[in-house]
């Protein structure tokens, strides 16, 4: 028995927010970038 039979395809889930957490390097440099970029396209 497969979990889709056992609920009929039906389910639900909660997402609880616990906290920011500081990105890598690497991912806020992107993020700045692409914000810049955002920003000097408007």
């Amino acid at each position: 028995m497969d979990l889709r039979s056992m609920t009929q395809g039906r389910g639900s889930f909660t997402l609880k927010f616990v906290r920011y957490e500081e990105a890598p390097g690497n991912i806020q440099q992107k993020v700045i970038e692409e914000a810049k970029a955002l920003a000097e396209a408007e």
